[in-house]
């Protein structure tokens, strides 16, 4: 009988275990680490989102005071920068088409409620250059200063035809736009857009490197 009790065991055998519980707990095991390990990267996904969420109400909000400031500083004539523009291509390169999408509108309406414009026209036209440059950034190599530069620049171009042609069609009057004050302000924000890169991008390394050096003077010092 092969199931009768009792039965001698060859060499080299063991004994089957009677402890289902055990084998059920083994069995359940790599069930329990998936489940740990899905539920560890979506807490780090929510963290990556929570983390860059706050990056782009910063920049915003940052980009926004200064505008304003200095704005206020000028007694005359036109600012020849667009600190909320430079956020929004900044954060369109660094997050993608969405989030350039949605920082193009929120930072375009509280621009156009701040500076007393006509509400929208400058939300719609921030929101068609985040997108865009959001998408030709995912699609090219923008890594560098030269592209990061000529990505400014049009996107500048571009927000300044269309706010201008948009306002001129509300306004009912002729598309004039000011190309030497549009062009001035291309660069300038160029200039500031890429000057951002590598102050976020170097930034900590100088910082780890000057503590480093401070580290080391104060050894020498003791």
């Amino acid at each position: 009988m092969p199931d009768r009790p009792g039965r001698a065991l060859r060499a080299g055998q063991r004994p089957v275990s009677h402890d289902h519980g055990q084998a059920l707990r083994g069995f359940l095991e790599p069930r329990r680490s998936a489940r740990r390990a899905g539920a560890a990267a979506a807490g780090h996904a929510r963290r990556g989102l929570e983390v860059k969420t706050l990056a782009v109400l910063l920049a915003l909000a940052g980009a926004l005071v200064l505008q304003t400031t200095l704005a206020g500083l000028m007694t005359g004539g036109r600012l020849a920068v667009n600190l909320v523009l430079v956020a929004v291509v900044y954060l369109a390169l660094a997050y993608g088409p969405v989030t350039g999408m949605l920082a193009g509108a929120a930072g375009g309406l509280a621009q156009d409620a701040l500076a007393g414009a006509i509400v929208g026209i400058g939300g719609l036209s921030k929101t068609l250059v985040g997108f865009l440059v959001g998408i030709l950034g995912a699609q090219f190599i923008v890594s560098t200063a030269l592209p990061r530069f000529v990505m400014f620049v049009s996107a500048t171009l571009l927000h300044e035809l269309v706010f201008q042609a948009l306002d001129a069609l509300l306004q009912s009057r002729g598309f004039a736009p000011q190309y030497m004050a549009v062009l001035l302000q291309a660069v300038c924000n160029g200039v500031v857009g890429v000057a951002a890169f590598l102050i976020v991008e170097n930034g900590p390394d100088v910082l780890a490197r000057r503590r480093m050096r401070r580290a080391s003077f104060a050894k020498r010092r003791f």
